[in-house]
């Protein structure tokens, strides 16, 4: 029977593996009807984020047994065991549609194996009849806790590292708005590794089961917050692969760079001339038609103007302009320079807005921007 305070630590772990349960399946079934067709670009993580959520169900065991010391050390070592690695590889999943992160999945195999594999032998100790942990055994547990943990932890910052320089580099590249990129939708959850990561080392050196029940009512509320706050599609703008398919295959011809083998294709435009075309057509529609005042301007709207692919586009803008962003936020400055002279009495929401801006905020980001990267 158990008493009334290990009846509370049943409840709360009960609780914390029904939400994940919960978060599991809708994540995996849910998808909002325009983005059915193409589910796994519009939700990337979906399918690795539902398998990760259904693992907390080894923690049934503690959930039928608090009073059970194997069962408390599977909960125990089970979350600084977990979390990072749950992040780290998330993190990788969600951006993998453009940066390819290769050789790191080796990295990520072999925490997997480290992580989740002293999980399922805590598991397996926690289920086995008349197991018990001698103290060597206890110790050999707290140290491999230890060194997974921080070694996830590791892993999960230079992940974070990784898709701070992808964010750099495709608002660079494609946007000339950086709202228009996943930053505003990173900010919400840039602070989730940190606050879980916390809470799994506090539980774990605390070593109380009272606190192990605290933990878990807030990891409930987390993982009710988190559900709806990625519920929705963040990625509203068309696959960057399905963009240069469509724009490549689109019937507007494509300039023939010579290769590198000296054939001798007469067809072939020299390199040099081809550029000139590109950038003569690109500052026609960019500045000529003041494309630039568009607030949502991307370089695939560039692309569909022009009579050449968006990698010709994109090689042009980044070895001759200094980059998408850069060129057009420099346009846009100078046209925020010039209204402000012809209409003093403007407001800066009103220049900002006037100049392709998004807002008084989004002149100051770029002026921001422009500067770090001029600077570096």
């Amino acid at each position: 029977m158990l008493s009334q305070l290990q009846l509370f630590y049943s409840l709360a772990a009960m609780s914390y593996v029904m939400s994940c349960l919960f978060f599991a399946a809708v994540r995996y079934f849910h998808v909002c009807i325009p983005y059915v067709d193409n589910k796994d670009y519009y939700y990337p993580a979906r399918k690795a984020i539902s398998l990760f959520y259904l693992i907390p169900v080894v923690l049934l065991i503690y959930a039928w047994h608090p009073s059970d010391p194997e069962a408390w050390q599977l909960v125990k070592n089970y979350y600084p065991l977990t979390h990072f690695f749950y992040c780290s590889v998330l993190l990788y999943f969600f951006f993998d549609s453009i940066t390819r992160w290769g050789n790191w999945h080796r990295i990520a195999n072999a925490l997997a194996i480290a992580a989740l594999g002293s999980v399922a032998l805590m598991f397996l100790a926690s289920i086995i009849p008349g197991f018990n942990y001698s103290k060597s055994l206890l110790n050999a547990t707290w140290w491999v806790t230890i060194v997974v943990g921080v070694a996830t932890m590791i892993f999960s910052v230079v992940t974070a590292l990784h898709v701070k320089h992808w964010f750099t580099q495709v608002i660079n590249d494609n946007f000339s708005n950086t709202d228009d990129m996943l930053v505003p939708y990173a900010k919400k959850v840039i602070w989730v590794p940190v606050f879980i990561g916390a809470l799994s080392w506090v539980l774990f050196f605390a070593d109380s089961q009272l606190v192990l029940a605290i933990v878990q009512c807030l990891l409930v509320v987390f993982n009710i917050w988190l559900l709806i706050l990625i519920l929705p599609s963040y990625k509203h703008q068309q696959s960057p692969a399905t963009q240069e398919i469509v724009t490549e295959h689109s019937g507007t011809p494509q300039p023939t760079i010579p290769d590198d083998t000296g054939s001798d294709n007469t067809d072939s435009i020299p390199l040099d001339e081809t550029t000139t075309r590109i950038l003569n057509e690109i500052k026609a529609t960019v500045e000529g038609e003041k494309l630039y005042l568009k607030p949502h301007l991307t370089i695939q709207d560039v692309t569909e103007r022009c009579s050449y692919g968006r990698t010709y586009i994109s090689r042009v803008f980044k070895e001759q302009l200094g980059g998408f962003y850069l060129y057009v936020n420099t346009l846009r400055m100078k046209h925020a320079t010039t209204y402000k002279q012809q209409h003093p009495l403007a407001t800066q929401d009103e220049v900002a807005t006037e100049s392709g801006f998004t807002s008084r905020q989004a002149l100051s980001n770029a002026k921001r921007r422009m500067e770090i990267n001029k600077n570096a």
